[in-house]
């Protein structure tokens, strides 16, 4: 029996990486360009837990998503969202059902095959008092067990609980660096500057970042990311931090199940 040569063996366990990451995600905030084959389906079940402001604050986001392919390069999902929140001195609490948004994202180019990898992002959003729109151009880069990944994202978004209904504009950068520490683990790091305009004046401007660890399985995948408020540019009300609109920091953690 020939023996394997353990350059073999890197080799085949590299390919395993490669194959099994085609569709899970490094990072909860970044998205990368890779899309599902065409008839591929995944449900994915987002919890996002929001604490600390200027008083008790506790919130948590679900989303539950499901994603199919539907030719090489495009795919789409269908999202229900879910709010809790617990806030005040008496520490009430109230749930609401946000209501529902679909995504659809265009592969324009492959981040392993070509120089960069992108992709066209659109999300529309409806809900019993808001409305939303949210476009992102996706950008990356897989070099062997390195991943690196930057979105560009605008959102509008209509509050239909007031009247007259009042328009609130958005604009992030996130990013995220990865290292896939064996064919199952990958470890790195995510940053993100949020930007809430009034009209075209900046209102606020906070940057944020931390540490993100993803879990790929035989049929399922998870990412957790924990993400710190750094430092509020403009509208700080707290030291160097915006706890008024923000949090001290946020935890995501999104669960992936091949279907």
């Amino acid at each position: 029996m020939r023996s394997v040569n353990v350059f073999e063996a890197l080799a085949v366990l590299a390919l395993l990486a490669a194959d099994a990451s085609a569709s899970e995600r490094r990072f909860t905030y970044t998205y990368e360009s890779t899309v599902l084959a065409p008839g591929e389906r995944e449900l994915e079940p987002w919890t996002t837990w929001r604490a600390g402001r200027d008083g008790y604050y506790s919130a948590f986001d679900e989303r539950l998503e499901f994603e199919v392919g539907l030719t090489e390069r495009l795919q789409t999902s269908l999202y229900l969202n879910f709010g809790a929140v617990t806030a005040g001195a008496a520490r009430d609490t109230s749930t609401s059902f946000e209501g529902v948004s679909s995504e659809w994202k265009l592969k324009l180019s492959d981040p392993v095959a070509d120089a960069l990898g992108s992709a066209l992002y659109l999300e529309l959003a409806a809900g019993p008092s808001r409305a939303a729109v949210e476009a992102k151009l996706i950008l990356d880069r897989r070099m062997g067990g390195l991943l690196v990944a930057l979105n560009l994202s605008g959102e509008r978004a209509w509050d239909l609980g007031v009247n007259p209904t009042e328009a609130e504009t958005e604009l992030q950068v996130v990013g995220g660096v990865s290292w896939a520490v064996t064919p199952a683990l990958a470890v790195g790091l995510e940053v993100r500057e949020v930007n809430e305009l009034a009209g075209s004046e900046v209102e606020s401007a906070v940057l944020s970042g931390g540490p993100a660890v993803s879990w790929i399985g035989p049929t399922w995948w998870a990412t957790l990311t924990v993400l710190p408020q750094w430092v509020a540019f403009k509208g700080a009300t707290h030291g160097h931090l915006d706890l008024a609109d923000y949090e001290r920091a946020e935890t995501r953690l999104v669960f992936g199940w091949h279907l």
